[in-house]
């Protein structure tokens, strides 16, 4: 088997079996969910851009024998014939790092599989050395160990500077370390790179905004409208949170400017609800939860009843 194909059989496992499940962040817990919609997380085809040499056939044997052995959970034979391989071929970066998979998965160990890691780099041949610095990166990213896991793809990407999956890793990285102006940067990058390898901003903004953290929040839906200006989501989930920090009024213009790309947008008028009700514009405010109900349908929220009561309540109606 030529060592391209298994250069891609082994970076497509590791990015594909769930090590980032072992991470806290929601993207990471993504990422194999979204293999199959996202096919940045599938293109490891652009990891190896050059042809390389076969194995010899004994490495390939034992190779492909441990990796059988690891798919079917003995791990005991896969870490015995991925062993054996590190010692059949004169570059058998391959065999290290399925070592350091099954370490991990077997036992759990990160500070024992590291070395398998490690030394996949140390005998990989130097045109695929980048890709085993970056898989380094994503084992210390998937146990939280991000200014590592940075180092790591920083000098993966200075090997390859068109390696669009390192800079997105990289800006989820960032991320996690409150580096959100580098994150974007990366994101970024690695789009320009590589169109499947996009961060969607107000799906961020919106795990944030769950989180009740909602300064991060601001910070996506702001990028957001830059991005894509036409997005109304973009300009709704921003004019929402800007009234949940208590800057009702600049929530009132992005909640109308967003109205101007679709008049019927509904969860436009719940944000001019509230913002309205944090203002006591209380008839207005009135008005836009019932067109909210009146477009979605949405009879039963009830954070909008009570709402509602509240603003009844105030301005002494029966109903």
């Amino acid at each position: 088997m030529p060592r391209r194909q298994l250069l891609i059989f082994t970076i497509s496992l590791l990015l594909l079996t769930g090590y980032f499940s072992v991470n806290a962040h929601p993207l990471a817990q993504e990422s194999s969910a979204s293999a199959d919609t996202n096919s940045c997380y599938k293109r490891t085809d652009n990891l190896t851009p050059f042809n390389a040499p076969p194995f010899g056939e004994r490495y390939a044997e034992l190779y492909l024998k441990a990796s059988d052995y690891y798919a079917s959970g003995n791990y005991l034979l896969a870490f015995f014939y991925a062993n054996l391989a590190t010692k059949a071929d004169l570059h058998p970066a391959d065999a290290y790092n399925l070592k350091g998979r099954i370490l991990l998965t077997s036992i759990e160990d990160y500070e024992l599989a590291l070395p398998s890691f490690t030394r996949a780099i140390e005998v990989a041949l130097e045109e695929y050395r980048y890709i085993h610095i970056f898989i380094r990166g994503v084992v210390y990213q998937a146990f939280e160990d991000y200014e590592r896991a940075i180092i790591d793809y920083n000098d993966a990407i200075s090997l390859e500077p068109r390696f669009a999956y390192a800079y997105f890793l990289r800006g989820w990285a960032q991320e996690l370390l409150g580096n959100f102006e580098l994150a974007f940067s990366d994101f970024e990058q690695a789009v320009t790179l590589d169109p499947n390898c996009k961060v969607e901003y107000v799906e961020r903004g919106f795990y944030y905004y769950d989180a009740s953290n909602l300064e991060v929040a601001l910070l996506y839906f702001n990028r957001a409208v830059e991005m894509d200006p036409t997005n109304i989501d973009s300009w709704v989930w921003r004019g929402i949170t800007l009234d949940a920090v208590g800057d009702s009024e600049s929530a009132l213009k992005d909640l109308h400017y967003a109205l101007t790309l679709d008049e019927e947008y509904a969860n436009a008028y719940w944000g001019l609800g509230n913002a309205l009700f944090s203002l006591q514009h209380y008839p207005q405010a009135l008005e836009n939860y019932l067109r909210y109900q009146e477009l979605s349908g949405d009879y039963e929220s009830a954070f909008v009843l009570d709402r509602i009561q509240q603003i009844n309540d105030a301005l002494g109606n029966s109903e």
